[in-house]
């Protein structure tokens, strides 16, 4: 679960989440399935969460470089031209953009991103950036603090990864 307005997101050259898909998800080690959790306080995070919502909708495989545009672009975007911003340099213009645009306008998406920020709650999640991992064991692992550093996010995967091997034995 992550807010698109977390600055840990954006920290240095490679941000947390870029590190974790290089180092695992497209060596094919783990899945990520990203939640929003767009945090009160937050002016344009809703916005946010709901357009990338659409994006995966309407375009899956542009999802990521998507959510790195609004990453990266946090101190320039507002409500105002956060659409203008995110789509202006995707592989979204054109034919696709008219479709996201519907989905951003309509409700269903934004009650599907607070609907996920409800869960979160549920399941316990105070704060972005939150990781849950279902590792299928009995004792799947959940992290539900602000998670703000790389080996952070290593020795929690890692930690998942030791108890489902152990577990296959």
């Amino acid at each position: 679960y992550a807010c698109e307005q977390c600055r840990n997101f954006t920290q240095g050259e490679e941000s947390p989440l870029d590190y974790i898909k290089s180092k695992y998800v497209n060596s094919g080690e783990v899945r990520l399935i990203w939640k929003n959790y767009p945090k009160k306080g937050h002016p344009w995070s809703t916005n946010a969460s709901t357009l990338l919502e659409c994006i995966h909708r309407e375009s899956p495989e542009t999802f990521f470089p998507a959510k790195n545009s609004v990453l990266s672009q946090q101190s320039m975007i507002n409500r105002t031209n956060l659409v203008q911003k995110t789509l202006k340099d995707s592989e979204l213009k054109g034919r696709k953009e008219g479709k996201i645009r519907e989905c951003y306008r309509n409700g269903e998406t934004l009650s599907k991103v607070l609907r996920q920020k409800r869960v979160a709650e549920e399941l316990g999640v105070l704060r972005p950036p939150a990781v849950i991992i279902d590792d299928e064991t009995e004792k799947s692992f959940w992290e539900l603090e602000g998670i703000r550093e790389r080996k952070e996010y290593t020795w929690i995967i890692e930690e998942a990864k030791e108890r489902t091997e152990a577990s296959n034995y």
